[in-house]
């Protein structure tokens, strides 16, 4: 203090000087009882707690972030890690619908000519039948998507080795499962360090979506990356509605269209675009407008090539059709759809629709009652999308009906894979290695 200053405080009165304290401390009281209301307040409300310690987050990710310095790896530095052991060598991954998978060599399974027989691929029980068939290498991802709407990822030589006919190992030896959880749905795709010729590499990937179709008309659009880090017990990939099934899941490029069909015989097809990218555990729109006790039967990724491409139409009585795709014209998402097939006593409900594509040279149909016949898809007649098809399979009781038709694969030397991310096969898939000459 100044001289003056100092003079002036010793010439004032006691009582101001004492005024002036009290002033401060009535201040400071009335700041500490907003405080505690405040934080008293906070303390009843998970919701605001959350939010106080978000902004604080962010405000520190603000002042303090950058690029992590540190790499997190597997094993101890010096120590040969999985990927210089193991050889990054061509599999099948195969997956069966009651649970068992396996691994095996591409080679295991000779080149034949066109029109071969094949050799036998698999032994099954008599009630399973294979789900899915992807081409991978061993040091590819796989990713599992179950009927609860969980994602689950490996790596594929996690998965165990079979021989060509043995009927694998069952999947809750490689993944975590529920009691009542199934996996429904398998997609690979490799390393960003080493890229693999069957499966989307990660940086391939960034424009990349996936997309997750249930049971009840339900379609979910999601970014790839958003499932690139997946816990060892897994992540939520689709919330479901109760008693609805994740059923289908295809990568898209986000510029096709999503076909929709259902077991009543309707169809919708929609620009994909129509189905916004949400996060990871959002629920989806809605895709098709089902009646009540119905569900869909298929769902198909469609580009701009398809659409000069046939399907094959199969109801549960056993009669089919094939059916150019571009008599159906795009509606909007969230549609009724329009007729596929007519449907009724004599065709039953849609029980298979599948993509024809060039490798697809026989389709194998079996029935509830465990026949299985296989048809040259070139014998299968075309039809308008409106008329019922002929027969392809005479069921011998009234109460049997068509439970998958999926196609024999007779893939020739030099033939890509349409699905390298290999994305589920429609229907029950019978036998369908002994029907396959090369892959």
């Amino acid at each position: 203090l100044s001289e003056v200053q100092a003079k002036a405080i010793l010439d004032m009165q006691l009582r101001r000087l004492t005024g002036l304290e009290r002033d401060k401390i009535e201040n400071e009281l009335k700041e500490l009882t907003a405080l505690i209301k405040k934080l008293e307040a906070l303390m009843q409300d998970v919701a605001k707690i959350l939010g106080v310690i978000k902004e604080e987050l962010l405000e520190i990710k603000k002042v303090y972030g950058d690029e992590r310095r540190t790499k997190v790896i597997k094993s101890k530095p010096g120590e040969l890690s999985d990927e210089m052991l193991i050889e990054n060598k061509d599999v099948l991954v195969v997956l069966t619908k009651d649970g068992y998978i396996k691994q095996v060599a591409r080679d295991t399974f000779r080149a034949q000519h066109r029109g071969g027989q094949g050799v036998s691929g698999m032994e099954t029980k008599d009630s399973d039948d294979i789900l899915n068939i992807c081409a991978a290498q061993t040091h590819d991802f796989v990713m599992y998507f179950t009927n609860t709407g969980r994602t689950f990822q490996t790596r594929v030589w996690d998965i165990p080795v079979g021989s060509r006919i043995s009927k694998g190992k069952a999947i809750v030896n490689v993944i975590t499962l529920r009691p009542d959880e199934k996996v429904t749905s398998i997609l690979t795709f490799a390393p960003e360090a080493a890229k693999s010729r069957h499966s989307e590499s990660l940086p391939e990937a960034k424009d990349k979506y996936i997309i997750m179709v249930t049971k009840n008309g339900t379609v979910k659009k999601s970014e790839f990356l958003e499932y690139k880090n997946i816990r060892t017990n897994g992540l939520i990939a689709i919330r479901l509605e109760t008693g609805d099934e994740l059923k289908w899941v295809m990568l898209s490029d986000g510029n096709s269209n999503i076909m929709l069909v259902s077991t009543a015989g309707k169809a919708i097809m929609f620009d994909e675009r129509e189905a916004r990218s949400v996060g990871r555990a959002s629920i989806g729109v809605k895709g098709m407008e089902l009646e009540e006790g119905d569900s869909l039967a298929a769902a198909e990724v469609i580009t701009k090539v398809d659409m000069k491409k046939h399907l094959i139409i199969i109801g549960s009585r056993g009669i089919g059709k094939k059916t150019l795709t571009s008599e159906f014209k795009g509606q909007h998402r969230g549609g009724k759809g329009v007729k596929i097939a007519a449907t009724g006593d004599k065709f039953g409900n849609v029980s298979f629709v599948g993509l024809v594509e060039p490798e697809h040279k026989e389709v194998v149909i079996s029935s509830s009652g465990g026949t299985v016949v296989k048809i040259d898809i070139s014998e299968i007649p075309n039809r308008s999308r409106t008329a019922k098809g002929v027969i392809l399979m005479r069921l011998k009781v009234s109460q049997e009906e068509v439970v998958g038709a999926p196609f024999a694969v007779t893939l020739l030397s030099g033939v890509p894979l349409r699905n390298p991310a290999c994305s589920s096969c429609n229907g029950n898939t019978w036998s369908i290695i002994s029907s396959m000459v090369s892959l």
